[in-house]
């Protein structure tokens, strides 16, 4: 099966919660490749920091990092990790 092509995301921007690590910083990378500007939120500021580093090398040319010590960060829209059940249900 062939790959298709690419798709130009030059104009997009998008947004990825846990893009410090795993598939979110797969998704991420993939996404600046291709163009877009991409947000990585993580909670992890220092492996957010080390993930921005890593996708800017990778030539991710508009690439941000917005973590807990960001102006922005939305405090009360997230609640603590420890509020998450074992069962992947907010416990708040």
């Amino acid at each position: 099966m062939a790959t298709p092509p690419a798709r130009d995301m030059r104009s997009k921007t998008v947004l990825i919660t846990g893009g410090g690590s795993g598939l979110g910083k797969v998704a991420a990378a993939g996404l600046a490749r291709m163009g877009a500007k991409v947000v990585i939120a993580v909670r992890d500021e220092r492996r957010g920091a080390q993930a921005l580093d890593e996708l800017r090398a990778g030539g991710g040319r508009d690439v941000h990092l917005l973590a807990p010590t960001s102006p922005r960060w939305p405090r009360s829209d997230l609640p603590p990790r420890r509020s998450v059940s074992a069962s992947g249900r907010w416990t708040c």
